[in-house]
């Protein structure tokens, strides 16, 4: 019974893992390449990247969905 909760628990978190990586990198990337030729804003960092899609998704809940 443990086990399989454990393999579960393992395939969860790599999931989240690999979805965090999905959606951090390319607001990154595309940030780290647009904003600062464009506004002159700093770079941010992969985790500031996933804390600005965790943002908008608490400001903007249901805009995806529409």
């Amino acid at each position: 019974m443990f086990e399989k909760f454990a393999l579960g628990a393992m395939l969860v978190l790599g999931f989240l893992i690999v979805l965090g990586l999905l959606i951090a990198l390319p607001i990154q990337w595309l940030w780290n390449w647009l904003m600062p030729v464009l506004f002159g804003l700093p770079t941010i960092t992969f985790w500031q990247a996933l804390g600005l899609f965790g943002l908008t998704r608490c400001l903007f809940p249901h805009s995806i969905n529409k």
